[in-house]
C-alpha cells in the first residue's frame, strides 16, 4: 500500500487576515453581493448576464446566477483584491500540493427554459491567471446533462493546476462553459461556496492493475484481463478491451477500452462467484474485494487518453461504476467526468468516486456496507458524444489514514462530539467499549477539543455522557 492525497473535508473555516488557510477556507459565497465578480469581456465569450440570486445556495442563502449562451466561452472572473482571499491564495501557492480550488454549481427547473433542445452536455472550465503562472485553464471539470436537472455538482481543480508556486503579485480566476443546446436561447447556472480545500492523506490499496500474466495452459482465457469481460446482456453495445503498456501507472500493463458508439452503455464488467454457479476457489478474492470496499472512503483510477482519437472526435466522456453483492443491491455511482478526450490527448488524469456517490435508492456505500457472500460484481459504463478510446489502470480504494489521536474515533484529526457519534454508531472495525468512551471523555475535556468542537450542532460533553449511559445498554456494532 502507498499513501495518496486527494480531496475530502467535512468542516468549513474562513480565511484569516494572516493568510492562513484551514481544512476548508471559504473564498466567496455571494451573501453580500457579487463581491467583485465581473464578465470576462473576452471576444469569444458567450456570456449574457450575471447577478446575485436568492436561492440555489450551498452556503448561506444566496448564490451567483450566470446566464450564458451555447458553445464555448469564459463567462465570469474575479480579479482578487488585497485582503483575506488574496492572503489565502498566497498561503495556498506557498504549498501547491496541499489544496484544491472548489466550486459548487447548481441547476434548477428554469436553467434550460427557452431552448429548442437542451442538448446532451454542459461542461465547465476553470481558468486562472497570476504573475509567474500566466494563463492556465482546466477543461472538463464537470458536466451536467440537461435531463438531470435540478441538482448540484462540485468542480474541483488542484491549485497546482491553476497557479505557479510561490507568492504572486496578482490572482485572477473564473469559470466558463462549453455546451451543445440547440436554438438561439441561453441557459442558467448558479455558483456558490467557492473555497480552498485541504487535501488529506489517504492509504491506497489496489483492486485491479492488470499485471496478471497470461497462462499458456488455458488458451481459451486470457488471465491478463483479470476477469473483465462484456457488460450487461441488455446493453446497446459492448466495449472492446485490449491489454496495453500505454498508460500504465502501476506496473507495466493497463487495459484499453474502446466504446464503439456514442451514447450510454454498461459495456464492461467484472463478476466473480463462488456459489452454486461459480468456483469455491473464488471465495478469498470475493472476501478481499468486499472488505477493501467496505473499509474505504472512495474508489480512484487513472485514465489515459491516446494521442490520437482519429477518426473519432469525442468532446466529453462520462464514466459510471456499479458495485453489486450477493443481495443483488445495485449501487451505481454518480457520473465520473473524465473531461475532453480530444483535448486531453496523450495525458493521464486521476478520477475518483466517493463511496457516498454509490447509491441504490436510499442506500449508499458510505453507510451501507456490501453484504458478505459468494458474489461480487463491478461494472463500467460510458457516455460520450462519439466513439472513444481510453485506457484505465490501477483501480484502487482510498482509505483515510488513521490520525492515531486517542478519542478521535472518526479519524478527522480532532476530538469532538462527532467522535461520540462514531462511538454511538459502532463505526469501527472492532467493537467499542466503555473504556473507549472514557478515553474520548478525557481527550474532549482535557484539551482534545479541536476548533470544530465549538460548532453549535455538536452536543456538550455533559449531555453526551448522560445520553451514553442509556446507549451503552443498547449499543450495537456496525461492521466496516
Amino acid at each position: 500500500m502507498r499513501f495518496y492525497l486527494n480531496v475530502v473535508c467535512a468542516f468549513l473555516f474562513v480565511a484569516s487576515s494572516t493568510g492562513q488557510v484551514s481544512a476548508q477556507t471559504l473564498l466567496y459565497s455571494f451573501e453580500t453581493g457579487l463581491e467583485g465578480w465581473a464578465p470576462t469581456g473576452q471576444a469569444d465569450s458567450d456570456y449574457v448576464s450575471h447577478a446575485q440570486f436568492t436561492g440555489n445556495a450551498t452556503n448561506g442563502t444566496k448564490s451567483m446566477q450566470v446566464i450564458t449562451g451555447t458553445g464555448f466561452g469564459r463567462d465570469v472572473q474575479i480579479d482578487v483584491p488585497a485582503g483575506p482571499v488574496f492572503d489565502a491564495l498566497q498561503a495556498a501557492t506557498a504549498d501547491l500540493d496541499v489544496f484544491t480550488l472548489d466550486f459548487d454549481v447548481s441547476f434548477d427547473a428554469t436553467s434550460w427554459t427557452g431552448l429548442v433542445n437542451g442538448g446532451t452536455y454542459a461542461e465547465f472550465n476553470i481558468f486562472a491567471n497570476s504573475t509567474t503562472g500566466g494563463f492556465r485553464e482546466a477543461f472538463g471539470t464537470g458536466n451536467r446533462a440537461p435531463y438531470s436537472v435540478p441538482g448540484t455538482i462540485k468542480l474541483s481543480v488542484p491549485v497546482a493546476t491553476l497557479f505557479a508556486a510561490g507568492p504572486q503579485d496578482f490572482y485572477q480566476f473564473g469559470i466558463g462553459t462549453n455546451s451543445d443546446p440547440l436554438g438561439t436561447g441561453s441557459f442558467k447556472y448558479y455558483v456558490d461556496n467557492i473555497r480552498l480545500t485541504e487535501i488529506p492523506t489517504f492509504v491506497e490499496d489496489t483492486l485491479f492493475s492488470w499485471e496478471t500474466p497470461d497462462n499458456p495452459g488455458t488458451p481459451a482465457v486470457n488471465e491478463q484481463f483479470e476477469g473483465w469481460a462484456d457488460g450487461f446482456s441488455g446493453a446497446p453495445y459492448f466495449h472492446t478491451r485490449t491489454i496495453t503498456t500505454e498508460g500504465a501507472t502501476d506496473g507495466s500493463s493497463a487495459i484499453s477500452f474502446r466504446s464503439p458508439a456514442a451514447g450510454f452503455s454498461w459495456g464492461s464488467q467484472f463478476q466473480i462467484d463462488s456459489g452454486e454457479n461459480g468456483n469455491p476457489a473464488n471465495q478469498p478474492r470475493i472476501d478481499q474485494l468486499i472488505d477493501q470496499i467496505n473499509g474505504a472512503d472512495r474508489i480512484a483510477f487513472d485514465v489515459t487518453f491516446p494521442a490520437d482519437q482519429f477518426p473519432d472526435n469525442p468532446s466529453f466522456l462520462s464514466l459510471f461504476l456499479n458495485i453489486s453483492d450477493q443481495s443483488g443491491t445495485f449501487y451505481q455511482s454518480s457520473p465520473i467526468q473524465a473531461g475532453n478526450p480530444s483535448g486531453l490527448a496523450g495525458q493521464t488524469v486521476t478520477l475518483e468516486a466517493p463511496l457516498s456517490s454509490f447509491t441504490a435508492g436510499a442506500l449508499n456505500l458510505a453507510t451501507n456496507d456490501l453484504v458478505d457472500g459468494t458474489y461480487f460484481r463491478m461494472a463500467l459504463a460510458t457516455n460520450s458524444n462519439s466513439p472513444v478510446t481510453f485506457i484505465i489502470d490501477n483501480i484502487r480504494t482510498l482509505s483515510l489514514e488513521s490520525t492515531g489521536t486517542p478519542g478521535d474515533f472518526d479519524e478527522d484529526g480532532d476530538v469532538d462530539g462527532r467522535d461520540f457519534l462514531a462511538w454511538q454508531r459502532g463505526e469501527s472495525p472492532n467493537p467499542f467499549t466503555a473504556g473507549d468512551l472514557a478515553e474520548w471523555q478525557n481527550a474532549y475535556v482535557n484539551g482534545g477539543l479541536g476548533a470544530v468542537g465549538s460548532l453549535a450542532s455538536v452536543p456538550e460533553p455533559n449531555s453526551l455522557l448522560i445520553l451514553a449511559i442509556g446507549l451503552m445498554l443498547v449499543h450495537g456494532k456496525r461492521t466496516r
